[in-house]
């Protein structure tokens, strides 16, 4: 999620006029913000998936141009929301086979 944010800020935000959107500086100040935060994390799952997808996301923003900023700026909410389940929600635990239980991140 920190590079999808990342990609939404270089790529979309910072990129389009603020007379149609007055708020997106700041939304923009706001992610680049939790990107900072973000930082610290660790990558977790499979790295060259998640770069594929990146760049075929960035593609296609630029393919689309302006119908594509306005798609990702309206899909926000979707991002929003998942970076609010994935910070309020509860380690899950794992049930070893040993019968040991492990967090999971």
């Amino acid at each position: 999620m920190k590079r999808v944010i990342e990609i939404i800020v270089n790529e979309v935000l910072l990129s389009v006029t603020s007379n149609r959107y007055p708020y997106i500086h700041e939304v923009a100040q706001f992610l680049a913000a939790l990107s900072t935060e973000l930082s610290g994390c660790k990558f977790s799952g499979h790295r060259e998936h998640v770069e594929k997808n990146l760049e075929e996301m960035k593609d296609k923003i630029k393919q689309l141009g302006v119908s594509g900023k306005n798609k990702a700026i309206g899909e926000l909410d979707l991002l929003f929301d998942y970076l609010e389940n994935a910070c309020t929600e509860a380690p899950k635990k794992i049930v070893t086979s040993k019968g040991g239980n492990k967090r999971k991140n």
